[in-house]
């Protein structure tokens, strides 16, 4: 079953860079994606001889599912570029060309570079992660507060009229 769904998955990747790379004006991004989706074929080939050798081979052509579907049909709409982070959520590499960094990778000169190029703020999602957090901080306080306001209340009223007849009592 492993095997199946590595199979399904590199049939969607390449199917899914076919798709970005006829899309594409660059001919250097659309070469990079005609080159990925070869690459995602030749893997689904070794999926297949894996799940052939484990007994369960695979049957009949890949068939894109209604979500591969669906965001073809955006790729086609908006471009690759504009819907990134859906193609980056069903793991479509290649991305990076779409970031503004200039292509290509810098030649580093001595040892404590290799890797600094990748650290610090980037494209690391950082006001993502900000903005889902303070959405999720108010949705929790309103949350508190509405709960607090229509069960509360009936609390509370019990509260003060419990204290108003102990001093009322104590007046007598």
């Amino acid at each position: 079953m492993h095997a199946n769904h590595g199979w399904l998955e590199e049939k969607q990747s390449a199917y899914l860079y076919r798709i970005v790379a006829e899309n594409e004006i660059s001919a250097h991004t659309k070469q990079l994606f005609n080159q990925l989706a070869h690459e995602a074929e030749k893997q689904a080939k070794l999926w297949e001889k894996e799940a052939k050798k484990a007994g369960c081979p695979v049957t009949g052509q890949y068939h894109p599912s209604t979500r591969v579907r669906l965001i073809s049909v955006l790729i086609r709409i908006f471009g690759a570029r504009r819907i990134k982070p859906i193609l980056a959520a069903v793991k479509i590499r290649g991305l990076s060309v779409y970031s503004q960094k200039p292509l290509g990778h810098p030649v580093h000169t001595n040892v404590e570079d290799i890797g600094a190029s990748h650290r610090g703020t980037g494209n690391s999602g950082g006001l993502r992660a900000a903005v889902f957090g303070v959405n999720d901080g108010l949705v929790s306080i309103a949350c508190l507060v509405l709960g607090s306001r229509f069960v509360g209340w009936r609390f509370f009223h019990g509260i003060w009229r419990i204290h108003f007849h102990a001093v009322s009592t104590r007046n007598v």
